[in-house]
């Protein structure tokens, strides 16, 4: 096989995408010995980044000493693939390019000499009868190099994400309301990633119409599904209100929040949440605080291994 030297860059990819020498390792595997050289003329370019949708792209070309390209592969990974997987087939595709896993030439068949031919005058001689040769023996099967086998991809942690942002609200007896809002959340399991866990709380201080001021504490707690860019929770919100005409109040609802999110540049993206909430039980003293109802909210958002 050619000598080649690998340029790799991960730098736009997950961190743990971005490791070299894993990449070398899994590919010196099926390469013979002396191929991957750093001093060689022709490269093997590898670029992996992350796709608009939160995947990974790969990119491979292969490049003779001129800079001609002798063969390249674009290959797409989800969003939940893990990185060890994306370096192991990245590495296997760059060694079906270098000419690994090919068969060697069939070698070429004998030939045999012609016959010696004879003038016609005057009669000419016996003809010379051609050596026999032994029939070409096939050549033995090839023997397939022994790979040491590959460990197995390690367990990634557990993917969490922490935010803050704006949250607004009403109820039917208050006015819209305006207050910080901060987050925080983790995926219940790597094979599930769709699945996570949110805790959400916010500060906003409420008016009424017919009624006192008071600062209300929304918290809520949800399990949330979210196969793509839509996002959908439910779980169960309890809030707190403090005001100088009231007891302190507390309310128990159940909660729905419909949402999206966007990947800005990555790890960061926004987040925009619509929600609502069903009174299940209320305490209060005096004068009643009305619970939220209807929200929104809009959020930045920070994830991380």
């Amino acid at each position: 096989m050619v000598p080649t030297r690998v340029d790799f860059d991960a730098s736009q990819a997950p961190k743990s995408c971005n490791d070299v020498s894993t990449f070398t390792r899994l590919l010196t595997n099926w390469v013979t010995a002396g191929t991957v050289t750093p001093n060689a003329d022709r490269r093997l370019v590898v670029r992996i980044r992350r796709s608009p949708t939160g995947g990974k792209l790969v990119d491979v070309t292969l490049l003779d000493a001129d800079g001609t390209t002798l063969g390249e592969e674009h290959t797409p990974f989800a969003r939940n693939d893990e990185c060890h997987r994306v370096l192991y087939e990245t590495a296997q595709v760059a060694a079906l390019l270098m000419g690994a896993f090919q068969k060697p030439p069939p070698p070429e068949p004998i030939s045999c000499p012609e016959p010696i031919s004879c003038p016609e005058r005057p009669a000419c001689p016996d003809p010379v009868e051609c050596p026999s040769y032994p029939a070409p023996v096939p050549p033995p099967p090839p023997i397939a190099a022994s790979v040491p086998p590959i460990p197995p991809p390690p367990s990634s942690a557990r993917h969490a994400f922490i935010g803050a942002g704006v949250f607004i609200g009403r109820s039917f007896a208050s006015e819209w309301d305006v207050g910080p809002l901060v987050s925080l959340g983790f995926v219940l399991s790597p094979r599930v990633p769709q699945f996570q866990f949110e805790l959400e709380g916010a500060w906003v201080p409420q008016t009424f119409a017919n009624g006192p001021s008071a600062y209300a504490v929304p918290l809520f707690g949800s399990l949330c599904y979210s196969p793509s860019i839509l996002r959908i929770c439910s779980g169960i919100a309890t809030t707190f209100f403090d005001s100088s005409h009231d007891d302190i109040h507390l309310g128990l609802a159940a909660s729905l929040r419909l949402g999206t999110e966007f990947i800005i540049a990555g790890p960061l993206s926004l987040r925009v949440d619509a929600s609502t909430l069903l009174p299940l039980w209320q305490r209060a003293n005096g004068h009643a605080l009305a619970s939220f109802a209807l929200g929104t909210a809009a959020l930045g958002v920070l994830s991380f291994d």
